[in-house]
């Protein structure tokens, strides 16, 4: 049973880190001080991520479509400007 419910468990667990990611980041977003940098770099890691996520996501299929989509968010997360307070 373990088996069987291991694969499962991972792909759900990879979407539900993506919609938590992409939430947090929505969050953030509408605190940031200065959005025309928000925005610029927002651009800049998703140009600069998005082979790297479809190259996952081919390699993958379906089922690694939440990995992907957390590695093209990931690295924007680090990079967001100061947020107000």
């Amino acid at each position: 049973m373990a088996r069987s419910c291991a694969p499962v468990l991972l792909i759900t667990g990879s979407y539900w880190a993506t919609i938590t990611f992409s939430w947090l980041q929505t969050l953030i977003a509408g605190r940031v001080q200065d959005r025309r940098e928000l925005k610029a770099q927002l651009i800049f890691w998703s140009t600069l991520l998005l082979p790297v996520a479809s190259l996952i996501y081919y390699l993958l299929g379906p089922p690694g479509l939440g990995f992907a989509l957390l590695v093209w968010l990931g690295r924007r997360r680090a990079y967001n400007p100061a947020v107000g307070t």
